[in-house]
């Protein structure tokens, strides 16, 4: 069976065009528009940027794909056609979903309504290019998603069918580790560089909170995380290795504070890869700090007047540190609640999907948890490539529901920012 399928659900315009049975999966062709570097000035995604810019991509992409599936000329026509209708950014589902629709009325092709949520359980049954097997699973399934919108546990008793049995009360878990990340000056997506600076720091070195983790539930919480976070970078300064890009450089080996170095050399460019002076800015308005890091900003912004603090210049800590102790506690958080989960739910499967699965610390924790509680479990994750939002997960996706003739008339297929997986799109 050949699907076309399209995702569109956030800030990445996706296309794919796979040939798919129950025992392999070719990918004919694969493209993806990202728009991170238009979205990294604004420090995350701008919804109203983001579906314009799926507007200006999405027919470009398609053409691409079919061009690089069919370099004969001879188009290949769908079998199906698979589109994400929700959850997500309802600017980015409305290109997507409208795309398909005219699509499935000129070709006379049916639609599958996709889950995004759905799309990253099936992610980890793309195998690489050269071996093209499918990844069958054994049911029950467990599923822990987490990304930068979603955390939560699925239980899947069988196919398609789908509980939500936990799940965070506030942020998500790749939004935590992205808006600390904005906190230290980061580019966004701000995520994979605090796990890079953990990798060599001390997880044990502050200890912050593990919010909700003894409650009688599967539920997360990752909000007083992300505060404490902020209040202790408020209240200290982490030691950074500074890089100096002028005439005159600065050691590596000389460990100082971010707002020592802001201070001692007047205006600074902070991020904490590469401090780098800048030429002298225009002055300030009153109260700003200049070229203090965007921590010192936001922390000092938040003690203001009212509150006059002294911030601890910490040579005990350093960034790397902060960033392994901060990145062990959502680390904990996901991986207590699902092997909770896993205990009392016993499933043959465990999946971890959706962009935070990338994060290197979270696999390996997982992995050793369930191989000592439940080793006859078969723990799943997507590679690499297929951890983001990609429109070949959907694809896969949309295949299962294919062979039942589960399909959407074009003329009833809407975009749902709110689509619950566990619940019928209506």
């Amino acid at each position: 069976m050949i699907i076309l399928g399209i995702e569109s659900s956030c800030d990445d315009t996706s296309v794919a065009l796979i040939d798919i049975t129950d025992k392999r999966i070719e990918i004919l062709a694969e493209k993806t528009a990202s728009q991170i570097e238009v979205h990294k000035k604004y420090g995350g995604v701008v919804p109203e940027i983001a579906g314009r810019l799926h507007a200006e991509k999405i027919l470009p992409v398609i053409e691409s794909v079919f061009a690089e599936a069919t370099p004969d000329k001879e188009v290949i026509k769908p079998d199906v056609i698979a589109v994400t209708s929700g959850p997500g950014l309802i600017t980015g589902l409305l290109v997507g979903v409208e795309a398909s629709k005219t699509l499935s009325y000129l070709w006379n092709v049916p639609i599958v309504s996709v889950n995004h949520i759905e799309g990253h359980i099936h992610s980890v049954q793309i195998q690489n290019h050269k071996s093209k097997i499918v990844n069958k699973f054994n049911y029950p399934v467990l599923s822990l998603v987490a990304s930068g919108g979603h955390s939560e546990i699925i239980l899947s008793t069988e196919e398609g069918k789908y509980e939500k049995i936990g799940g965070t009360c506030d942020d998500a878990a790749g939004e935590c580790f992205d808006k600390v990340a904005k906190l230290l000056g980061f580019d966004y997506p701000g995520g994979p560089k605090i796990s890079q600076f953990a990798e060599t720091g001390n997880p044990e070195a502050i200890k912050f909170p593990r919010p909700m983790i003894d409650s009688d539930n599967f539920d997360f919480s990752f909000s007083g995380l992300k505060t404490s976070a902020l209040y202790w970078l408020r209240d200290n300064d982490p030691i950074v290795i500074p890089t100096v890009t002028n005439e005159e450089r600065v050691s590596e080996a000389d460990r100082v504070s971010p707002k020592a170095l802001a201070v001692a050399q007047g205006s600074l460019s902070y991020t904490p890869t590469n401090l780098k002076l800048k030429a002298k800015a225009e002055p300030k308005a009153k109260g700003s700090l200049g070229g203090a890091c965007p921590a010192v900003r936001c922390s000092e912004e938040l003690s203001g007047s009212r509150r006059e603090r002294s911030r601890r210049a910490r040579d005990d800590i350093d960034l790397n540190d902060f960033c392994a102790s901060f990145e062990q506690a959502i680390v904990d958080l996901l991986v207590f609640k699902t092997l909770k989960a896993v205990k009392e739910h016993k499933p043959k499967t465990v999946i971890l999907g959706g962009g935070v699965s990338a994060n290197k610390k979270l696999r390996t924790t997982l992995e050793g948890g369930i191989k000592k509680q439940s080793p006859l479990s078969t723990f799943c994750f997507p590679l690499s490539t297929y951890c983001m939002d990609n429109a070949t997960m959907i694809a896969v996706a949309a295949y299962h529901h294919a062979k039942s003739k589960d399909f959407t008339n074009w003329k009833d297929l809407e975009a749902n920012p709110n689509w619950k997986v566990y619940e019928k799109n209506t």
